[in-house]
């Protein structure tokens, strides 16, 4: 009994205790019996041994290991989960993933209850930190302000810009060290632990309250919050042995009371310091957690039964609690790992230098591109989770975890230690692996949907600051690995011991010497260099410059500028091939009176345009254009070059390599900025985004796109801006295509079964010949027009990609050449009679409010977003729905069947590919079910192969042209207002540069090399979907149809082609870059018979 009885207690105290513990003994004796006994059938999880009586197994808990190894060792004897004594607490020990996704899922709410300690009960505002907090309304409504109101994306959004700054303030202040010290000693030691603990604390206290560290009393406040952190998670007697309290054993008590006292002092200056400046309506610069929580809680002075002061000070306290001393401690396993596998921490430096650089600091949107970064922050929370066990659950009523009774009021500890280094889930768990999550486990997150990892818990009861955590470790990380280079003193590996508590801290200090990586300019504060920029912008403005002599300086030479239009240049070829100059303006029914008038015409347009060009020059000869292609002939500019046998992207790219990546070219009266390098596009897609966001207006646009009412096609302003939006968010969101994937597997599906059954029929020749260009149009088309109109249709005109000569020379559109104006007119009116149809249709379902349940499709969605208005932007409303609908029938179906005919004239002349990709699908899925989209995540080899037959054979190979709003510079060439903008994706996707052996197919650079590269438009060097404004919204819907229906087809069937002969890959012409020739294939069913009904 000694040590509950100190040197001051007396003799009667301790006999008093020695009655109680005789009595609680007794007690829990006879508790424990009557349980036995009418619970007899009720078989609980096995109850570790070497239990004793009254503490239970506190005494093997008490070191010198930390409990969560103490409690592997037992796992190891015991099994994955079992039971064990804390005082009067029984307590449930869960170390296997698939029991801790039982607790958090199945029994989540069951589990959603939090003990309650004597540390929460003093520190926490009697339990009003809503981490610590029982389960019950007030716990709900306070994380749902803290989840949705506090630490939102949206939220974390606006404070960014307070990450940035206090990061980077704290590595200038690191450099300012080193430089102060670097006069004796090049290189400089920092304690790591007290440096994240600082800036973690400035990041945290500026977003949470509004200030920093060092404005607050700095050491004083430091010492207070580390007593404040140690004190919270302390474990007490009288935790484990309620009728101990009153001893106050140890003065724990005592000290938390006046930590708390001490603390509210410093919290309630803070309150005042908000609620003074709120009501005296000063303006502050930005609004940090504690302004939030003023306004969501309001001047009422309850709030779900609580003071409401006290509830904004218990929720601050808990964020700067739970967000400084978690993200510190894991940040120093993080740098620990690194120093001891120095070859880990170059490659993360490396990998920053490729993706940022050394002339600029890292900033939050680097982030996503830095994928080894991440996965080394994962495997060190893998390794070291900052909190081992998780924060404790209590069940509020019993149940049944993996078949054993759990009894109402049981703990539940589940040990993320032992989980995350699970050897039948990691291979050598306990080696430091950062590959592992870019490879086997590349899909296992730590936000709480997968069991095997679990640093932030799961469930209801998960922390819910872990974007934020993410984002401070990741960016702060990231900050300090560019910045300097480490070592350790002496080049000694760093101890890797731990100290005892409830999260995992290093035990010893962390000192490292640190030495600058980037040049001291690049670590100077944002105001430095804005005065740079502005003494620069003042000094160009303010004076003209010239040169000694007036010699040229040596910076390379621009020759001139010009447009182009896409439609032009895709059927271009078809005009011009084989003619003279003029011979393709006069058509054999012209007669030499419009003859005589044409050339009349030319000769003024003529005059016209080098009247223009002389007047621009004189206007404009201080502004350098871009070098302008050689051969251009008058009014028709480049027409003849690119009315050639090659298709235009080829000709275009075989100029490129004569004129460089940017030049420009003439194309009647347009002028065309050709671009064919991923880092000018870049400039152009990202920076004067805005200013190429328009298009160029086609004649083809005007008769068959509803007077340029096709979103797609419509010039830059309000009425494409709000028409995209409602392609974007509400036909094309992934919300609506996830409730209308039933459509595509039942298309999708419905076709494989009609291919079986024609195959079936004829068998007798085992292998069936089909056309697949025409196989995939219908299956693509059934699958678009289902979800846009409900409906299937056998063909859909292609006349909108058409060239026609007016586009280029307008005075011309009169006398309409080959008659291709009547016959878009002819068209538009056969085409709008059947679309009219499908509207008209709708209506009368809408007006007899007939319900189509779940399958909406597309032109029912539209009518309940236009409203009952007849104007919307201006434009009828039925005209707006036509088009959008036609746009994206037009746009879904022709790009989608182009690129799926590529994917498999490329595995058919490779077969080798062709068979991994069907091994895949063996392997992931099987030969017993189809294929379903779920699945699809798991594809990873079909995903990199698609991704390459996008690289080598883009849909739209020129993508569709923009047309400058304004005029601009890119790559230092100056670009007048109106000139139309040509991307040509297919040269950059094969620029050796970026791809080694560009022209060889190679999915495996995508799970390689490049596999941090996708189609979505961040990466510039592979464009299939363009970028910026005018990128395809549809990006999403057409990954998901090629993606399904080519790994469906693999599975379903087997191919080869007629007398095994290798395809021919030739290119036809047009806007999309079809095969020019069939694509007829010999296939056989792969899969029993049932499967394809």
């Amino acid at each position: 009994m000694g040590i509950l009885v100190s040197s001051q207690t007396s003799a009667v105290v301790a006999i008093l205790i020695t009655l109680l513990i005789i009595l609680y003994t007794s007690f829990l004796f006879s508790r424990n019996l009557l349980r036995k006994c009418i619970g007899k059938k009720k078989r609980g999880a096995p109850e570790a041994g070497g239990a004793w009586p009254v503490i239970g197994h506190l005494h093997l808990l008490r070191g010198p290991k930390p409990p969560y190894r103490v409690f592997d060792k037992m796992a190891d004897k015991y099994g994955p989960i079992f039971i064990i004594r804390m005082g009067k607490n029984p307590a449930l020990i869960v170390s296997n993933w698939e029991i801790a996704k039982e607790c958090l899922t199945t029994h989540d709410k069951v589990f959603a209850n939090r003990p309650k300690t004597l540390a929460m009960e003093i520190l926490g505002y009697n339990f009003s930190m809503f981490g610590f907090s029982p389960y019950g309304s007030y716990w709900r409504e306070t994380r749902k302000i803290a989840t949705l109101g506090l630490l939102s994306n949206h939220r974390l959004e606006k404070l960014k810009h307070v990450r940035e700054y206090e990061v980077k303030t704290c590595l200038k202040e690191l450099y300012e060290l080193w430089h102060k010290n670097k006069s004796t000693n090049k290189i400089l030691l920092v304690e790591m632990k007290k440096w994240f603990g600082d800036i973690l604390r400035n990041v945290v206290l500026r977003m949470i309250v509004g200030k920093e560290c060092n404005s607050v009393d700095s050491e004083e406040w430091k010492e207070l919050l580390t007593r404040f952190f140690e004190m919270s998670g302390k474990f007490l007697a009288s935790d484990a042995l309620p009728f101990m309290r009153w001893l106050d054993i140890g003065g724990d008590e005592r000290s938390m009371k006046k930590i708390a006292k001490e603390l509210d002092v410093v919290v309630q200056g803070w309150l005042e310091e908000h609620k003074r400046k709120r009501d005296s309506q000063e303006i502050k610069k930005e609004e940090d957690f504690m302004d939030v929580m003023l306004s969501i809680l309001g001047d009422a002075e309850q709030y779900l039964g609580r003071d409401v002061d006290i509830i904004n000070k218990a929720i601050c306290l808990a964020l700067i609690l739970g967000a400084t001393d978690t993200t510190k401690i894991t940040l120093t396993w993080v740098m620990s790992l690194l120093l001891n596998h120095r070859d880990i921490l170059n490659k993360a430096q490396n990998e920053l230098d490729i993706q940022v650089g050394t002339k600029r600091q890292v900033n939050a949107e680097d982030i996503k591109n830095l994928v080894y970064l991440q996965a080394i922050l994962k495997e060190a929370m893998r390794l070291y989770p900052a909190v081992p066990f998780l924060f404790p659950h209590e069940s509020m009523e019993e149940c049944t975890v993996n078949v054993y009774h759990v009894p109402a009021g049981t703990q539940l500890f589940i040990n993320a230690w032992k989980i995350q280094r699970d050897a039948s889930v990691w291979e050598e768990p306990s080696k430091f692996q950062p590959e592992r999550f870019l490879t086997r486990h590349k899909d296992i997150d730590v936000k709480g949907q997968n069991f095997e990892l679990l640093p932030f818990g799961s469930g209801r009861r998960m922390c819910p600051g872990v974007s934020f955590a993410l984002q401070v470790m990741q960016f702060t990380l990231a900050s300090l690995l560019q910045g300097f280079d480490f070592a350790t003193p002496s080049n000694e590996p760093v101890d890797m011991g731990e100290r005892l508590g409830l999260t995992m801290e290093k035990s010893q200090p962390f000192e490292v010497l640190v030495t600058p990586l980037v040049e001291e300019c690049v670590l100077e504060s944002h105001f430095a260099l804005q005065v740079k920029q502005f003494t620069l912008a003042s000094l160009l403005q303010g004076f003209d410059f010239a040169t000694p002599s007036n010699e040229p300086l040596d910076m390379g030479e621009g020759l001139g500028l010009s447009e182009v239009r896409a439609q032009l240049l895709s059927a271009t070829r078809k005009i011009l091939a084989g003619t003279a100059a003029m011979d393709f303006l006069v058509s054999s029914q012209t007669s030499a009176v419009a003859a005589i008038l044409i050339t009349l015409l030319i000769i003024l347009y003529t005059s016209w345009l080098v009247s223009r060009n002389l007047l621009r020059k004189y206007t404009s000869k201080k502004k350098r254009g871009a070098p302008e292609a050689g051969g251009a002939w008058p009014v028709i500019g480049h027409l003849h070059i690119l009315g050639g046998p090659e298709p235009l992207h080829r000709v275009l790219g075989s100029m490129a390599d004569k004129y460089g990546p940017i030049f420009t070219i003439k194309i009647g009266i347009n002028r065309a900025l050709v671009v064919s390098s991923w880092e000018m596009a870049k400039e152009c897609l990202t920076t004067n985004d805005k200013i190429f966001a328009s298009r160029p207006k086609t004649l083809a646009m005007e008769i068959l796109g509803y007077n340029f009412s096709m979103f797609g096609f419509s010039p830059y302003g309000s009425y494409w801006c709000e028409t995209r939006k409602i392609a974007t968010l509400e036909l094309l969101s992934n919300h609506r295509l996830e409730k209308l994937r039933h459509v595509r597997d039942y298309e999708v599906k419905t076709c494989l079964k009609e291919l079986y059954e024609l195959w079936d029929k004829s068998k007798s020749t085992n292998k069936m010949l089909v056309e697949m260009k025409r196989w995939f149009a219908d299956t693509i088309r059934n699958v678009i027009l289902r979800m846009i109109v409900g409906k299937g249709c056998n063909s859909v005109d292609k006349m909108s990609g058409k060239f026609v000569v007016s586009d280029a020379l307008p005075f011309l559109r009169w006398l309409d050449i080959g008659g291709d104006e009547r016959s878009m007119k002819k068209t538009a009116k056969e085409l709008d009679i059947v679309v009219q149809g499908w509207f008209e249709e709708h209506k009368r379902k809408r007006d007899s409010r007939e319900v189509k349940g779940e399958e909406l499709d597309f032109m029912s969605v539209m009518p309940s977003i236009l409203g009952d208005t007849e104007q919307y932007s201006g434009r009828d409303v039925d005209t707006i729905n036509k088009a959008v609908c036609l746009g994206l029938i037009i746009a879904g179906l022709d790009t989608t069947t182009v690129t799926l005919t590529w994917v498999i004239s490329l595995l058919l002349n490779h077969r080798d590919i062709l068979d991994k990709v069907q091994n895949e699908l063996d392997i992931q899925v099987g030969t017993k079910r189809q294929v379903n989209e779920s699945d699809l995540k798991n594809l990873v080899y079909l995903q990199a192969t698609l991704k390459e037959a996008m690289r080598l054979y883009p849909t739209v190979p020129l993508l569709i042209p923009h047309e400058a709003i304004e005029e601009c510079t890119v790559n230092g060439y100056h670009v007048p207002a109106r000139t139309q903008l040509l991307i040509n994706v297919w040269k950059l996707q094969r620029d050796p540069r970026v791809w080694e052996e560009p022209c060889k197919f190679q999915p495996e650079r995508f799970l390689t090399k490049h596999k941090d590269i996708d189609v979505r438009g961040q990466h510039l060097e592979l464009l299939p979907f363009g970028s910026g404004r005018r990128m395809c919204p549809g990006v999403s819907f057409a990954l998901q149809v090629m993606q399904f229906t080519i790994a469906s087809l693999l599975q379903s069937f087997d191919f080869a082609t007629p007398s095994n002969e290798p395809l021919d890959m030739g290119e036809g012409f047009g806007l999309t870059m079809e095969k020019s020739r069939p694509l007829e294939v010999l296939i056989a069913p792969r899969l029993s018979a049932s499967l394809y009904g």
